[in-house]
């Protein structure tokens, strides 16, 4: 999830990588425009 804001993000796992698909959060949803911070859970 994208602290500050409700809710998951669309996610996947690929070849040793996390990408994280921001594209459903509207520009005026952003909790900072400086910076952002994911709280991964049950990730190893």
């Amino acid at each position: 999830s994208l602290m500050g804001r409700e809710g998951l993000l669309p996610w996947r796992y690929e070849n040793g990588k996390m990408y994280i698909d921001i594209s459903p959060v509207k520009f005026n949803e952003m909790p900072s425009f400086y910076a952002w911070t994911f709280r991964l859970e049950n990730f190893q």
